[in-house]
């Protein structure tokens, strides 16, 4: 895995990163780590997933998915 950076309370932390690739090109990436919230519902959070529309339907979102948390809960911020 590639590695990308998220900001924490402690500072910003490095975060293991999962890349998709077709073609050479990136399509895709997503990363998770330990939950930046001392009441979060789950001990892991997805921090990013992301995936061009174009890739949308082909199962690698779900590939991206689970690599980053594999079979663990994880808790997900989302933007209203």
């Amino acid at each position: 895995p590639a590695g990308r950076t998220c900001p924490s309370r402690t500072g910003v932390v490095a975060v293991p990163t999962v890349v998709a690739l077709a073609d050479g090109e990136v399509v895709g990436f997503s990363g998770s780590g330990p939950s930046r919230d001392d009441d979060a519902p789950r001990e892991r959070e997805l921090y990013f997933l992301y995936l061009l529309s174009a890739w949308h339907g082909t199962g690698i979102g779900q590939q991206l998915f689970d690599a980053a948390v594999g079979d663990e809960a994880v808790s997900l911020w989302v933007a209203e």
